[in-house]
């Protein structure tokens, strides 16, 4: 074999051992357990959740049981959601809106605009003219 494949071959054993000696000491991360809504709400009046913290979005929700162990959910709108959890002792943090411009407030900024001609045929809201169709 030519030196230079020896010497690649090496370098990729050598990285290879590396990967597997920097994985096998670094701390393990816990997994998180997807839960349905039903579930989560029975853990929530077993007393079994510690805290939650509810997405920007305001329908996802990551949460972490008095265990320690962790999950996600999706609620449906609930309106009782938040005294649920305020009645049964659960620490809930509400993740605040982003501040910066959505993609959704820039289309709809363009579409009401000067440019609101061009795109009208492709936001479906107007004849091409500013006016609905």
């Amino acid at each position: 074999m030519n030196d230079l494949v020896k010497n690649l071959m090496l370098w990729v054993v050598v990285a290879v051992v590396l990967m597997v000696v920097f994985q096998s000491f670094s701390p393990k991360s816990a997994a998180t357990q997807a839960l349905t809504y039903d579930q989560f709400v029975q853990e929530v009046q077993g007393d079994r959740v510690a805290k939650v913290t509810i997405a920007e979005d305001r329908t996802t929700i990551a949460g972490e049981r008095k265990d320690g162990s962790r999950f996600t959910t999706y609620a449906p709108g609930d309106k009782d959601l938040v005294n649920d959890l305020l009645n049964h002792g659960v620490t809930t943090v509400q993740t605040p809106p982003s501040s910066g411009l959505s993609l959704g407030m820039i289309w709809s900024t363009c579409c009401r605009g000067c440019c609101h001609r061009h795109l009208g045929v492709l936001c479906g809201r107007c004849n091409g003219r500013g006016q609905g169709a």
